[in-house]
C-alpha cells in the first residue's frame, strides 16, 4: 500500500509516493553531536540508535518519533528528516527558526 507522505527540501515541499510498510534496514543514526545550533532532543537520539542495522518498516519508525512530539517528520532521499520549529525572542524581536536532523538512513534490506 502506497502512501504520501511529506518531503521537505528547503522552504519547497512536494508529495511523492512512498511505501511506508515497506520492510527495510536502518543504518547511520545521527550521533547527536555538533553542527546545529539546537542539539537533537536525547528522546529521538535515542530511537535512532537503538534501530541502528535493524529492519522495521518506515511507517513503525516513522510512528515512534512521531510519539515523542518533538517536530515534523518527514522522508527525504533515504534519511528520515526531523524539522523542529521554535519561536526566538518576544515581542517585535521575535523571530521563527527551523532545525532541520537527518535522523537516520534506510535501504532495501539484502535477500
Amino acid at each position: 500500500m502506497y502512501n504520501y507522505t511529506s518531503i521537505f527540501n528547503g522552504s519547497f515541499r512536494m508529495k511523492t509516493n512512498i511505501n511506508l510498510d515497506k520492510y527495510v534496514v536502518f543504518y547511520d543514526p545521527h550521533p547527536g553531536l555538533a553542527g546545529s545550533a539546537m542539539p537533537l532532543p536525547k528522546e529521538i537520539k535515542n530511537i535512532v540508535k537503538n534501530i541502528n542495522r535493524e529492519t522495521h518498516t518506515l511507517r513503525s519508525v516513522i510512528n515512534d518519533i512521531k510519539k515523542v512530539k518533538k517536530g515534523e517528520v518527514s522522508i527525504y532521499g533515504d534519511s528520515i528528516m526531523l524539522i523542529i520549529t521554535r519561536e526566538i525572542g518576544t515581542g517585535e524581536n521575535k523571530e521563527i527558526r527551523k532545525y532541520s536532523f537527518r535522523l537516520i538512513s534506510f535501504k532495501e534490506p539484502k535477500n
